[in-house]
């Protein structure tokens, strides 16, 4: 490590070859900030070129944690990972000190663990697996994915049933990655848009060691969560309902559609409906220490938005 002193007791810089590429980007006011603070910020990165390589590209643009597609999010086809590039992502994670929790692998788009078709939930089943084992492959311990749609056929309470019986399923077959439940932001049929949706497949889910939410920020917004005018009310709900012990992962989006709106439509940090002042609170929250806190934004807006979110803690 940098052998940096900090002011968080828990808070570590990673080593100098991260410190060496992000200061090429971020300003020396949001690196004195990352030095001091507990803070895990990143993007979501293309696995285009390299797999191998995405620990170097999430370093360069400034990163301190990130997510990525272990396969293609738009088809079922599943291409088993090869030995000499899960060699190379290790070793990168390690030169460029991302630890196994700095890391959250987003799960595919088609996956619906709540469909009534069957070939539908066999395919989702079995991608899940895929994807999990794929996490435990790279050394990942975090898995987030959407939980699926009821497309109007089945009820809230036998949606909830259904997707914690495929993430028990998954856990008996796996070692330690926690599966994280993302919240939805309610359109359509979605699954997780509401907390109290997400805390009855957390209620039964049998290992409870291994399951976790992934909260975003645009998400929650438009499914009615003012954070923007009640931060602290919403926080406090979430807490009550959900606890933050089951917080394991952020996605860090601000919103097109205004609160409520139901619209999952993502906007760069402060330029949205959502609005800087709710990020600067969120940044100051002691909450979201340690925990890897991923940028959906446009990737060229990264180091911009990194900038900025490390410039707003006080």
């Amino acid at each position: 490590l940098l052998g940096i002193e900090t002011e968080e007791e828990n808070a570590e810089m990673p080593p100098a070859a991260w410190f060496e590429q992000a200061v090429k980007s971020l300003s020396a006011s949001a690196i004195d900030n990352i030095k001091k603070s507990s803070k895990l910020i990143g993007g979501h990165l293309t696995t285009k070129g390299s797999l191998g390589k995405l620990p170097e590209n999430a370093a360069i643009v400034g990163c301190r944690s990130f997510s990525l597609f272990l396969r293609s999010n738009m088809n079922w086809r599943i291409v088993p990972l090869k030995e000499d590039v899960i060699a190379k992502f290790k070793e990168n994670c390690e030169k460029y000190g991302f630890d196994d929790r700095h890391i959250i692998p987003h799960g595919c788009y088609l996956l619906n663990a709540v469909s009534t078709d069957a070939e539908i939930f066999r395919k989702t089943c079995e991608t899940l697996l895929f994807e999990v084992q794929s996490c435990e492959k790279l050394g990942i311990k975090l898995y987030a994915f959407h939980p699926g749609s009821t497309r109007g056929i089945v009820t809230i309470d036998e949606a909830c049933s259904r997707v914690a019986k495929v993430v028990n399923e998954v856990i008996a077959q796996t070692k330690d990655v926690v599966i994280l439940l993302e919240c939805m932001a309610g359109q359509g049929f979605t699954v997780g848009n509401k907390f109290e949706d997400l805390k009855k497949i957390i209620d039964s889910i049998e290992n409870k060691d291994r399951i976790g939410v992934c909260l975003d920020t645009c998400h929650i917004f438009a499914a009615g969560y003012d954070i923007k005018n009640k931060y602290e009310e919403v926080m406090e709900e979430f807490d009550k309902i959900i606890g933050f012990q089951y917080l394991k992962g952020v996605h860090l989006n601000d919103s097109k559609g205004v609160c409520g709106s139901k619209v999952d439509r993502h906007e760069v940090i402060g330029k949205g409906k959502i609005g800087e002042a709710m990020f600067k609170k969120l940044m100051n929250d002691a909450r979201f220490d340690n925990i890897p806190m991923v940028l959906e934004t446009p990737a060229e807006c990264y180091t911009e938005e990194i900038n900025l979110l490390y410039n707003l803690i006080d």
